[in-house]
């Protein structure tokens, strides 16, 4: 047998030792728990899956806004950004509130690019359609 193998096979060896001792190594080392506290909220499950009585238009821009806004825009966070109704949309005006859509804000990005101004008429007819007494928020669980 010559020397060439026999340092191969010692070479793949230790190798293979090393790749067994280092993911073993970092398994045992602990990592922090998060400290991310998660709040719960309860909704009115009754009102969230009550049938709509709403036009095509509409439900197309419900969907939407599920899509696209309600991230910042729901009740769960109300700090983030307000809760989308007919009263915001008489309290700032049709076009100022279809600007801010297509614009954005510092806060709000703009969607004059990801949407068309057929959605954004979709959305706008739906949030119209909204009452403030519509939040579907309860109450925090805590």
């Amino acid at each position: 047998m010559s020397a060439v193998p026999a340092r191969i096979i010692v070479i793949a060896l230790v190798l293979g030792v090393f790749a067994i001792a280092v993911p073993v190594a970092r398994a045992q080392t602990q990592t922090p728990a998060p400290s991310v506290i998660v709040e719960r909220n309860q909704y009115d499950m009754k009102k969230i899956v009550a049938p709509a009585n709403l036009s095509e238009a509409e439900l197309e821009g419900r969907r939407l806004l599920v899509q696209r806004c309600a991230y910042c825009h729901d009740q769960s966070s109300p700090a983030a950004a307000p809760f989308l109704d007919v009263e915001r949309v008489k309290r700032v005006g049709e076009a100022s509130f279809r600007d801010k859509i297509l614009k954005g804000s510092r806060r709000m990005p703009g969607w004059q690019y990801a949407l068309s101004l057929a959605q954004i008429d979709q959305i706008m007819a739906y949030v119209k359609t909204v009452s403030p007494s519509e939040r579907p928020l309860l109450s925090p669980a805590r």
